[in-house]
């Protein structure tokens, strides 16, 4: 299905007319949890919104889950270029401790399937996006 998505022309394009693509979509899982999924492509210099086309574009996947009882789980991984970023949030303690202790076995697994690889580990919830340019635009005056 990303396959068939991927190749899908129009949709949505960045500065420099350069198209993107973003997925959003939800898995349900065993129990009654639902992770919600958003996986988007970026064209521009490294990620970083600049009207300059990259030959490689950085792909980025986020997802959360909230499963009892390890309790809710954020992830965002960032790729481009043979590069992998992970960054993991844990809401709950214990699922914290768990997940920052196997972190180099999940660096070691993205490395022998040749991906430089990054992986942290943090405590809490990731932090809200920032808004949109032009959201708080005062039309009245």
């Amino acid at each position: 299905m990303l396959l068939q998505l991927a190749s899908a022309t129009g949709g949505p394009r960045h500065a420099g007319d350069a198209p993107c693509a973003q997925w959003l979509f939800e898995i349900p899982f065993q129990g009654g949890a639902v992770a919600q999924f958003e996986i988007a492509r970026d064209h521009t210099t490294a990620g970083h919104g600049h009207a300059e086309v990259d030959a490689q574009p950085l792909w980025r996947a986020r997802f959360s889950l909230n499963q009892p009882p390890m309790g809710p789980v954020h992830a965002s991984i960032a790729m481009s270029e043979g590069r992998a970023r992970v960054t993991l949030w844990a809401e709950t303690g214990d699922t914290h401790q768990r997940l920052a202790g196997q972190a180099d076995d999940l660096a070691r697994a993205l490395r022998a399937d040749d991906l430089a690889a990054q992986v942290t580990v943090l405590p809490g919830a990731p932090g809200a996006a920032p808004p949109a340019a032009g959201r708080f635009l005062d039309r009245a005056t």
